[in-house]
């Protein structure tokens, strides 16, 4: 899974009244444990700008053990209300519960859980290697601890992994599992979308570009602005313009039409609201899309494969596939030149 977005953030530097007074108001009731902890940071931030406030509060533990505690103001709320992030005695009673929960008395036993999964992370890693040429390298890992943890009985064990991306760019990719669960799934998942991103990305890459986009992407790209920018900051560009990535191939997913309601997914319309005789449907086939829908963003040089009919009690749309030219492009400069391939040839 990729890493979660923080907006707002807002960190504290030493000395802060909320760090000291959380920090010092734990340890108090820690003495007589004599746990080793170090506090590394304390946040606050807002959830993909909404308005309820998150206090992260991260502490390090023996062997670079990172254990982040969630403090969320909506979990405080539901349990005491008129809750604040700021509430000095109520979040260190939370800091000592995340931390009684699974290391005060188990200290050991933890570190231990840590070392290990990580030492397996890394043979996995070195398998993938092995057998097929990929490297994977392990970045960190961290436990989470939230309210909820204490019914599920177990920390959350986040572990980071560099590997190719979507985009065929190297990214940063997270699994969460339960500390005392086996990652092997998790990581096999993960593992198995690399070889056809590598095999994507050497094929990308010997056309001596580093993506490929369809055209009508880049026609819904060019009527926003310029294509060149958009291509050059692609990586921005799948975040808001109705293009999406899938192994270096960028594609639209978006309405593109109200009236009637018509949305694009990849190489087909979904035109709700309608539905055609059977024998247009069965005639449309190598015909140019534009004989049966009018768009700005399509061409001529769109060819239907397929056309049907769709129902769901008194909902019903029609589905347009059709095949459509493909770009190479290149990231740095923006520019963009024929494919050797059509839309119907990519596998995605």
């Amino acid at each position: 899974m990729p890493p979660r977005h923080m907006v707002g953030e807002r960190r504290y530097p030493m000395p802060h009244t909320l760090q000291n007074g959380v920090f010092e108001a734990t340890l108090d009731r820690w003495k007589p444990a004599a746990v080793p902890l170090e506090l590394i940071s304390i946040a606050t931030r807002n959830e993909d700008g909404s308005n309820c406030r998150e206090c992260v509060i991260k502490f390090e533990l023996p062997e670079k053990v990172t254990l982040e505690v969630h403090y969320e103001r909506s979990t405080a709320e539901e349990i005491f209300y008129d809750i604040e992030v700021i509430d000095v005695d109520y979040a260190s009673y939370v800091l000592e519960d995340a931390v009684n929960f699974g290391y005060v008395h188990k200290r050991e036993e933890t570190v231990d859980l840590v070392h290990e999964a990580r030492v397996a992370v890394r043979k996995k890693c070195a398998e993938l290697m092995k057998s097929q040429g990929i490297l994977v390298l392990l970045e960190e890992t961290k436990l989470q601890w939230s309210f909820w943890q204490r019914y599920d009985g177990d920390y959350l064990h986040v572990i980071s992994l560099s590997m190719l991306g979507d985009d065929l760019r190297p990214a940063t990719y997270e699994i969460e599992v339960p500390l005392r669960s086996d990652h092997g799934k998790e990581l096999d998942i993960l593992f198995s979308k690399l070889p056809e991103r590598h095999s994507r990305a050497s094929q990308v890459q010997s056309s001596g570009a580093d993506g490929t986009i369809d055209m009508l992407a880049l026609r819904a790209i060019e009527a926003g602005g310029s294509i060149r920018d958009g291509l050059r900051n692609f990586v921005c560009l799948i975040n808001g313009s109705g293009c999406l990535v899938s192994n270096g191939h960028l594609y639209l997913h978006q309405a593109i039409s109200d009236k009637p309601r018509t949305v694009a997914y990849r190489s087909r319309l979904e035109i709700h609201g309608i539905n055609l005789p059977e024998n247009a449907l069965l005639s449309s086939k190598g015909k140019p899309i534009t004989k049966f829908v009018s768009c700005d963003l399509l061409s001529p040089e769109m060819i239907i494969t397929r056309m049907g009919n769709h129902r769901d009690g008194q909902k019903i749309w029609l589905s347009i596939d059709f095949d459509q030219p493909v770009f190479d492009f290149c990231s740095l400069s923006g520019r963009f030149w024929q494919s050797k391939c059509r839309s119907s040839e990519l596998s995605m």
